[in-house]
């Protein structure tokens, strides 16, 4: 090794430390992948998931044409304030528009693209005293292949 791979390699060294650190998320929140496989024109899809006690998700998907589509998302969730270690709030809202492409009758191929935005609250006491929040907005492109029986 030569005297100028040792600084590179120092320097990837604390990159990825640092990569590490501060690439950590006090709040992880994934939400309900809406798949509708659609086949056909002026077909609703609508998926609403329960979490009792919790919140809930609704995901709806509409086709206006043979192939073209829009979908809208969205959640609320929010754990009691009355736990004695943590509890959190949560919300998010999205909406997209997408091509669909039925194969036999059979398979089905969707691509959907769109933009969303949400917000997290979380409170933590177990150890000392803590309150993460944040707002996002996040664009999104989902592929899929399902089969349709």
């Amino acid at each position: 090794m030569g005297d100028s791979t040792i600084p590179k390699m120092n320097k990837l060294v604390l990159f990825c430390i640092v990569l590490v650190f501060f690439s950590c998320n006090p709040i992880y929140t994934p939400d309900t992948r809406n798949v509708p496989l659609l086949n056909s024109s002026n077909e609703t899809h609508l998926t609403f998931c329960p979490t009792p006690g919790i919140g809930f998700e609704l995901l709806t998907a509409h086709s206006f044409s043979k192939h073209l589509a829009l979908m809208a998302n969205g959640g609320y969730f929010k754990r009691s304030e009355d736990a004695q270690s943590d509890c959190y709030r949560h919300w998010y809202g999205e909406i997209g528009t997408g091509l669909f492409f039925p194969y036999e009758k059979l398979f089905v191929f969707e691509i959907f693209s769109g933009y969303g935005v949400g917000m997290t609250k979380s409170y933590d006491f177990e150890i000392g005293s803590s309150i993460n929040q944040g707002k996002y907005r996040r664009f999104f492109i989902q592929s899929d292949l399902g089969i349709t029986l």
